[in-house]
């Protein structure tokens, strides 16, 4: 079974960076605003990366809204210069960031598991035409939180296109 994992290389987000002239950054940012949004987050449009001096807004709000979001990020014009001086090197940390967020350890009553797994039993439950209430159960009786429990639903929702 395939599931679409949110994480992304980061060897690839430099390499096709440097490969395209920036213009898969310019994507990278707009999958990445999508993915803020999709956390609740409310980042400037992607569209103002290309107008001089706004672009330092949208740099900004991006990098803020990221933080809000995703604890795993970290925050400050320094960070925001940064990445406007060295877009090639910030956005593969920043990726990095949030591919710790999508790996990260949830402590159940039966052990330890990656956020990833939760996602994959909510998704692999849904495909069998399992009711949300069933799935819910079924992790919070393996001593899921339901803060993951959640989560992990939104991830899924995500991934199929529900905002």
């Amino acid at each position: 079974l395939f599931v679409m994992r949110d994480t992304r290389n980061l060897l690839f987000v430099f390499t096709m960076s440097l490969l395209t002239l920036g213009v898969y950054m310019v994507y990278w940012h707009f999958q990445m605003n999508r993915e803020i949004r999709s956390f609740g987050g409310n980042p400037p449009t992607a569209w103002l990366q290309f107008v001089p001096l706004l672009n330092l807004y949208y740099f900004y709000g991006f990098m803020r809204e990221g933080v809000q979001v995703l604890s795993s990020l970290n925050h400050s014009w320094l960070h925001t210069f940064f990445h406007v001086i060295f877009p090639f090197f910030s956005a593969p940390l920043i990726q990095h960031r949030v591919n710790e967020y999508y790996e990260q350890d949830v402590h159940t009553e039966n052990g330890v598991v990656e956020l990833e797994r939760i996602v994959n039993i909510v998704h692999d439950a849904i495909n069998r035409g399992h009711d949300q209430e069933y799935v819910v159960k079924k992790l919070r009786d393996r001593g899921v939180a339901d803060h993951y429990i959640n989560e992990a639903f939104r991830i899924e929702n995500k991934r199929n296109g529900y905002y």
